[in-house]
């Protein structure tokens, strides 16, 4: 047994390494949230980048090589579907994150290093030709490939963890100023949304709190939070 290598565990310490690593802020989501959008944890920038996680445990394999995980495994098989669907519509980046993680021992001793084993995947280099309505298994491969296993296997591959690292740094070192006024950008964000929930085929309405952030010219940061009701079909 290894009590200690569960999910929460690795999720709390991965997404600390993160937060050193972006200077980012992280935030957790409900239970509610995570049923309606397939995330364990939103992390974001005062400049308004956002990444989404989803984290995995691991059901078999070994330290730093190699290790197995179940896939869309929730009671509804719609966590794929949804983690996809955030992905393709391009407000934000969103990741799983496989920790190459097996023992306590392993765990204990890279601490602060975890994001080294931890290979994180977008969502939609694994959609394949599955049929998502049900559950399937993924192994993945420290270097880079991942077979998805179901009634025939889907094989891919991903760019290492330092290159999404350092891929992420540079969005947030390359975001500008806002071309239009804050009430027209939030307006822009909140029908993006919208857009989202219907293709989603929420029936009704659902609310959410936003929270924004901004920088002046003179590099202070403001932020104010937002509740608004968004309107499916």
């Amino acid at each position: 047994m290894n009590p200690y290598v569960n999910e929460k565990t690795l999720e709390l310490n991965i997404t600390h390494e993160l937060m050193t690593a972006l200077n980012a802020t992280a935030v957790g989501f409900t239970q509610s949230e995570e049923y309606w959008n397939g995330a364990d944890v939103k992390l974001y920038s005062p400049l308004g980048y956002v990444l989404i996680l989803q984290y995995k445990a691991s059901k078999s394999g070994s330290d730093r090589r190699q290790c197995s995980f179940l896939l869309n495994s929730n009671k509804n098989n719609n966590q794929h579907l949804s983690l996809h669907m955030l992905a393709q519509s391009n407000l934000m980046d969103v990741k799983y994150c496989f920790p190459i993680i097996r023992t306590n021992q392993f765990l204990a001793n890279n601490q602060g290093s975890l994001l080294t084993y931890s290979p994180r995947i977008d969502p939609i280099l694994i959609t394949g030709n599955k049929n998502w309505n049900i559950s399937h298994s993924i192994t993945v491969d420290v270097i880079g490939t991942f077979t998805v296993h179901s009634e025939d296997d889907y094989n891919g591959e991903f760019k290492n963890n330092l290159n999404d690292v350092k891929i992420i740094k540079e969005k947030l070192q390359g975001l500008k100023p806002l071309e239009e006024t804050m009430s027209v950008f939030i307006e822009n964000i909140l029908n993006e949304s919208e857009t989202y929930l219907y293709k989603s085929n929420l029936k009704g309405s659902v609310e959410h709190n936003f929270i924004f952030f901004s920088k002046n010219d003179k590099g202070n940061i403001g932020y104010f939070q937002l509740t608004a009701r968004l309107k499916g079909r």
